[in-house]
């Protein structure tokens, strides 16, 4: 039998860890009103690399025995799958989005499909488990899989040794690595709009970094508190990173409305403006420029209707009948 108190500690976490997603996009849709758009493909690009992951997961478990290095060789999968996908959503999905804000939403997409695949989905397997394990028809579950019999008995055993709090710890490292899959997520972004790879190559280098920690707890050099502890430390420093990023990062500016054609008898005082440069009616006052500009050989050889040499009389003279 499972306890009571770890039934509903593994309910509580299953309700946050739906709530952890949906808090994250309203926060950063509130602050930025980035399209959804962003969120739907980060979603859909993990969903991918979930997939590789599971499969190359399997492949190396086969081939590789030492658990030191398939943790390292599966933290450097995850680094180059994953961060190359982010390249590609941003490369040509969401090649129309320029604003670092874009990249925060797709980074709670891509981070918060992990929460809902990796831990959400365990919470509810775990729940199954723990209802069929108190009412005593868990052998109908074995008998519906019965290769799975040692791997069920295990997770029942596990399941009535927790804790709330080891439960609670899971879904801490939930958040630690939704901090880090966004600010993964800007850093790429900026490598992609600025053309800066070595912004790239630093995003990989985080993720495996960040992934290859989990070898202390595996060689047993630090205990799971302190591995936790120090996962959050690597995704703050990476967000870090990723802020500094950020903020040297400018969006191409926002094309410009092409000004009304200038039509003759209309009276415009700006027909074309660009940041600088404007253009607008000759009046009196450019009299004397005028006739210093028409008094350049290369430019009257190009006019029909000034003399040469030119005085402000003439440019007088030139304006006026020409003046609306």
């Amino acid at each position: 039998m499972i306890s009571m108190i770890n039934i509903t500690a593994i309910a509580v976490v299953f309700v946050l860890s739906l709530l952890l997603p949906i808090a994250a996009w309203f926060i950063v849709w509130r602050r930025t009103k980035a399209s959804i758009v962003n969120l739907l493909v980060g979603m859909g690009v993990f969903f991918v690399c979930f997939n590789i992951a599971i499969a190359t997961s399997l492949l190396g478990s086969v081939l590789i025995t030492s658990p030191i290095i398939l943790t390292l060789l599966l933290s450097l999968r995850a680094g180059l799958v994953e961060e190359f996908g982010r390249f590609i959503a941003f490369k040509w999905f969401l090649k129309r989005r320029n604003k670092v804000s874009d990249g925060l939403m797709y980074g709670v997409g891509h981070g918060g499909m992990e929460v809902l695949l990796v831990y959400s989905l365990a919470m509810v397997n775990n729940l199954i488990i723990v209802f069929m394990a108190n009412t005593g028809t868990i052998d109908l579950l074995i008998a519906m899989a019965p290769e799975q019999a040692e791997a069920i008995h295990e997770a029942i055993g596990l399941l009535a040794e927790s804790s709330p709090l080891m439960l609670g710890i899971g879904l801490f490292e939930r958040v630690s690595a939704l901090i880090l899959h966004i600010a993964l997520s800007v850093i790429v972004f900026c490598a992609v709009r600025q053309r800066k790879w070595l912004y790239l190559i630093l995003a990989i280098a985080m993720h495996t970094l960040t992934n290859s920690t989990i070898t202390l707890y595996v060689a047993e050099v630090v205990n799971l508190y302190t591995l936790e502890g120090i996962i959050f430390g690597m995704s703050l420093l990476t967000a870090f990173i990723a802020w500094l990023i950020a903020r040297g990062y400018k969006p191409p500016p926002e094309p410009s409305e092409p000004a009304p054609p200038y039509m003759p008898g209309e009276r415009s005082d700006a027909s074309m403006s660009e940041s600088a440069v404007a253009l607008r009616e000759l009046t009196i006052d450019d009299a004397a420029n005028l006739s210093a500009i028409v008094n350049n050989k290369n430019i009257w050889d190009n006019l029909d209707d000034m003399p040469f040499p030119s005085t402000p009389q003439d440019s007088e003279d030139f304006i006026l009948p020409n003046s609306r």
